[in-house]
């Protein structure tokens, strides 16, 4: 429960109330996050990859143009990337193992059945596609995609202060994989001596040896270029880029992520999540929730909290029946706050109203004056000038027909038709309010009404309509000594209650608190034990 009458700064229960109060935001968040990151997951399917490492400062037959100019790290990396994924490289390669003959749905036969239902209208469409053309038409559409394919799984990059070059495969199938590692950087031999040849011709004439061993050793690699793996000498070729290691089938896949640290990574991305946007929420929520609003907005004193009421708590906070729960101690903690209210500051006649109409109003002015009256054991009064929507003589099961209208009309005395239900209790309900004027609230009557009750009573409680609704609350505050505030939580803005609360601070009227009701205690009970 909250306590205290002043509260200057945010507490870490004020904190953990927010979040607990957007608990359903964190829940979305939550499975939203991390629904997100088990579906990405489920779309990675594993790749194995292969990995070939060539030299690139062995020593060439002839100066080509295109190895000229090569200064830094960063441009020699570029330069090979761009050869290594270039068409005539790969082309090669896509026929020498006919990688256009691979199923469309390749990748489906190691895919998770997450991913195979986003792939599988894809492979529709291209089906249907292919369908409709010729057959060279739909040959060269599965060269180019396999093409596409190969050169999106090649990575070229060049190992730190060394000339040595790596070219990675990565493929579905590990063996595979090895495969077309292999083949790629044979395919990029025989593309660097086709250069050399190229360059030997325009200088010596084709008949030139070194251009007939070039020749010969490329017709021996195009031979190999199923990627079976070579004997060492074989392997390194003539050519000014060299195979150093040939790749190997490896056992782990290098995608496969730890789905452990990821989903646990993704609930403490959700947490904050849902922390920034629950405090972005309340922020932008403008009305009176907290005790602490009272004070930081409108200079007043919180009184108490009354929680949301349930069936059990139908009846009367003190009265014989009532069920001990959170809603009577409530109540019980609320008498004592304003009892000690009015033995400090003297008050002996007090208005209870609320901002906004609110239903327990009349049932919080009856259970104050039942359990200020057995507190106080002196003479509490409780007026009903609610005429609208009186209750507060229900509670007690006594007759409205004469009461508040004819006082204040001058039919009838106070003292001879107020109504004793308790010990201690007296009630004057609202009366016969059919035909009465409009105006039947009057200052000078009132007030001689007010007068009157401090005279015979030890307290006086009064109750109207709420101060948005009706004007009656801004005659009666004059002649009280305080005016009670009673608050529906999260419902009345606060620039909303400031405005209404203008012409009573003009009038100077002592707001002597508020009682925020309907209150919601989202925080489980230990944490309000210990906190």
């Amino acid at each position: 429960m909250d306590s205290g009458s002043s509260i200057n700064d945010a507490t870490l229960r004020d904190y953990l109330k927010i979040m607990f109060r957007h608990k359903l935001l964190f829940v979305a968040i939550l499975l939203v996050v991390m629904t997100i990151t088990y579906i990405n997951l489920q779309m990675d399917t594993p790749k194995y990859a292969a990995v070939v490492s060539m030299l690139i400062s062995a020593k060439m037959d002839t100066e080509a143009d295109y190895y000229q100019g090569i200064g830094t790290n960063i441009s020699i990396t570029t330069n090979h990337t761009l050869k290594v994924k270039s068409t005539p490289v790969l082309e090669r390669v896509v026929d020498a193992l006919k990688l256009y003959q691979l199923p469309l749905d390749y990748e489906a036969k190691y895919a998770t059945n997450v991913r195979k239902y986003f792939m599988k209208g894809q492979i529709e469409k291209l089906k249907i596609r292919l369908e409709g053309i010729t057959p060279e038409q739909r040959m060269s559409i599965k060269r180019e995609l396999a093409l596409n394919r190969l050169r999106s799984n090649i990575n070229v990059s060049l190992i730190p202060d060394s000339d040595i070059l790596t070219i990675m495969v990565k493929d579905y199938d590990p063996v595979f994989a090895t495969v077309i590692a292999n083949s790629v950087s044979r395919s990029y031999i025989i593309f660097d001596m086709e250069q050399q040849i190229a360059e030997l011709k325009l200088k010596y004439g084709e008949k030139h040896s070194t251009v007939v061993q070039l020749e010969s050793y490329i017709r021996e690699f195009e031979e190999t270029l199923d990627g079976r793996l070579l004997s060492g000498i074989d392997a390194i070729g003539p050519a000014s880029v060299k195979i150093v290691e040939q790749a190997v089938a490896s056992s782990d896949p290098i995608n496969v992520q730890q789905k452990g640290v990821l989903l646990g990574g993704a609930f403490f991305v959700s947490m904050v999540l849902g922390v920034l946007f629950s405090f972005g929420f309340e922020y932008m929520d403008q009305t009176v929730k907290m005790p602490k609003d009272l004070e930081q907005f409108f200079g007043m004193a919180f009184l108490g909290s009354i929680p949301r009421k349930k069936k059990k708590d139908s009846v009367l906070a003190c009265s014989p029946d009532s069920v001990d729960s959170n809603y009577t101690r409530a109540f019980h903690d609320l008498t004592d706050r304003v009892y000690q209210m009015a033995k400090e500051q003297n008050l002996k006649t007090v208005l209870l109203t609320d901002v906004e109409r609110s239903d327990t109003t009349e049932f919080i002015v009856a259970n104050l004056g039942m359990c200020l009256s057995q507190k106080m054991n002196q003479k509490v009064v409780l007026v009903d000038a609610n005429f609208r929507e009186s209750a507060v003589s229900k509670f007690f099961n006594i007759s409205s027909d004469v009461g508040l209208v004819e006082v204040l009309s001058e039919q009838e005395k106070l003292d001879s038709i107020v109504q004793n239900p308790k010990e201690k209790l007296y009630v004057l309900p609202p009366g016969n309010t059919a035909g009465m004027s409009n105006n039947i609230i009057k200052g000078d009557v009132m007030n001689d009404l007010i007068n009157t009750a401090a005279q015979s009573y030890d307290l006086t409680l009064i109750t109207c309509e709420g101060i948005k609704d009706s004007l009656d609350a801004s005659i009666i505050a004059p002649h009280v000594d305080g005016v009670i505030l009673v608050i529906n939580e999260g419902q009345v803005r606060r620039q909303t209650m400031k405005s209404l609360l203008m012409p009573y601070t003009r009038k100077k009227v002592n707001f002597v608190g508020a009682i925020i009701t309907n209150r919601r205690y989202e925080l489980p009970e230990f944490i309000y034990r210990f906190t």
